[in-house]
C-alpha cells in the first residue's frame, strides 16, 4: 500500500487540503510487523467563522499527540 491510499481531498483544485481515511481491516501472516499511529488534537479556541477550511479548523498546537504501537509476529507465536 502506499500513503497516498489513505488520503482524501475535498476539492481538486486545492491537493493541499485533505482528509486521512484510516486502515479499517488488516490480515496479517505469521512473520508480518504492525506498525500502528494515532493522532489525537483539538481545534483552537479562537476560530473563525470563515467558509474557508483552513481558516475554521485551527489545531491548537499545543494539543498534538501521536502515538506509534508497533508489533512483529515470529513464526514462532503464530504457530504456538
Amino acid at each position: 500500500m502506499r500513503f497516498d491510499d489513505f488520503l482524501s481531498t475535498f476539492d481538486d483544485d486545492r491537493s493541499d487540503v485533505v482528509s486521512i481515511t484510516p486502515l479499517q481491516l488488516a490480515e496479517l501472516e505469521p512473520g508480518d510487523s504492525l506498525l500502528i499511529v494515532t493522532c489525537n488534537y483539538r481545534i483552537a479556541d479562537n476560530t473563525g467563522s470563515s467558509s474557508d477550511p483552513q481558516d475554521r479548523f485551527v489545531v491548537a498546537e499545543d494539543s498534538v499527540a501521536f502515538n506509534l504501537i508497533s508489533a512483529l509476529f515470529s513464526q514462532q507465536t503464530a504457530t504456538s
